[in-house]
C-alpha cells in the first residue's frame, strides 16, 4: 500500500477498532481511545473513509447481513 505515513497510522488504527467492535461490548469512545484516536470525531470520519460506513451502521450489517 502506497500510503502517507499518517494515512497508514490511520488505516491500522481503523483496522484495530474493526476487531474491537465485532468482539467487545466497548462504547464508540472507548473504542476510538483504545485503537489511538485523539477524538471520537475523528474516528468516525476515517473509520467513513475506510469502509464508507459510520462503525456503528458497519457493526449492523457484519453481525447481521441480512438486514442491509
Amino acid at each position: 500500500m502506497d500510503l502517507p505515513f499518517g494515512e497508514y497510522v490511520n488505516y491500522e488504527r481503523v483496522l484495530y477498532s474493526e476487531r474491537l467492535l465485532l468482539f467487545t461490548d466497548k462504547t464508540m469512545i472507548d473504542i476510538s481511545e483504545e485503537s489511538g484516536f485523539s477524538d471520537v470525531k475523528y474516528y468516525y470520519k476515517y473509520f467513513k473513509h475506510w469502509y464508507g460506513k459510520k462503525p456503528d451502521e458497519w457493526k449492523k450489517v457484519i453481525l447481521n447481513p441480512l438486514h442491509l
